[in-house]
């Protein structure tokens, strides 16, 4: 079991079933989470970029719920490599779990930390959480890719299976959760009152999703999830 380990938050703004961050906790005894906005993506939006907006609501949401652990979430604004060298210089860590992601750019960053990590004796962790099947779990019978939408969508029925649908218990660890040393921490959004022109999540009736599609298209109906 690792000792102190790093969990990078991406797409996968939650603490429930989150498949990375429940490898992570059940893998070490001390768990920092962290989010990056990387400047390459960023530098392209405008900062009203309802994106990021929904992003800072969500990273908002996620420390409002570790202060109830006693801990917070660190966030980054920059280079992600060049965050990871700043982490790593100023905390001791075994392992650094993340989650995968298959857009171009993020494949090629990926790589680059993991090959940083390396040479720094650091152990990368990536798992399958956004996603069922990957790309390389549905292709036709000799191998290749499907380009029609209607036999991919039969081939990934007839694979589905209860094992696909695993519920990875990351939220029974969270007492494993700690925060970064403070100095390290260069970005504060909590106090932005732009990220809450968004709508609290809602908990709502399993009725709703059984008859969706009779309802869905009726305004007067509490009928979708907003």
């Amino acid at each position: 079991m690792s000792s102190r380990s790093i969990f990078w938050f991406r797409r996968d703004l939650r603490l429930i079933d989150n498949h990375g961050l429940f490898q992570a906790l059940t893998q070490s005894k001390a768990v920092f989470p962290i989010f990056i906005f990387d400047d390459k993506i960023t530098e392209a939006l405008e900062k009203n970029d309802h994106r990021l907006l929904f992003i800072s609501k969500q990273l908002e949401l996620i420390n409002l719920e570790l202060k109830k652990h006693n801990s917070s979430l660190t966030i980054f604004k920059g280079d992600p490599v060049k965050i990871f060298k700043k982490i790593s210089t100023n905390i001791d860590i075994d392992k650094v779990f993340w989650n995968k992601d298959y857009e171009p750019y993020a494949i090629k960053r990926d790589n680059e930390i993991i090959s940083f990590l390396n040479v720094k004796n650091i152990k990368s962790h990536v798992y399958k959480d956004q996603v069922i099947f990957e790309q390389n779990e549905i292709v036709k019978n000799d191998g290749n890719p499907y380009v029609v939408y209607t036999p991919y969508s039969k081939k990934w029925i007839e694979k589905l299976t209860h094992n696909d649908l695993k519920h990875y218990r990351s939220e029974s660890f969270l007492n494993k959760i700690k925060p970064l040393k403070s100095e390290l921490i260069t970005e504060n959004i909590f106090d932005s009152h732009q990220s809450k022109i968004f709508p609290p999540c809602i908990n709502f009736s399993s009725k709703v999703i059984d008859n969706y599609e009779r309802d869905r298209n009726i305004p007067a109906l509490n009928a979708t999830s907003k």
